[in-house]
């Protein structure tokens, strides 16, 4: 995770957008070899990280309030 969060910090729009599951600004980071998502805001300086969530879970559902 700490990995991917430095990633993030330093090219913050490696994530996809994915209006299906969560608005803009947000974007969605898989995590490599793990079952996880990062939901995260590129706008900001640095990102934030919004949610971290597992890929099993209903991910329009648990976005829903971004």
């Amino acid at each position: 995770m700490l990995a991917a969060a430095d990633a993030l910090g330093r090219n913050p729009y490696l994530g996809q957008e994915q209006p299906d599951l969560v608005r803009p600004p947000f974007r969605l980071f898989r995590l490599k070899g793990f079952p996880y998502v990062l939901a995260y805001n590129p706008s900001r300086k640095p990102p934030v990280i919004a949610r971290l969530l597992h890929e099993a879970r209903d991910l329009a559902d648990a976005l829903k309030s971004l």
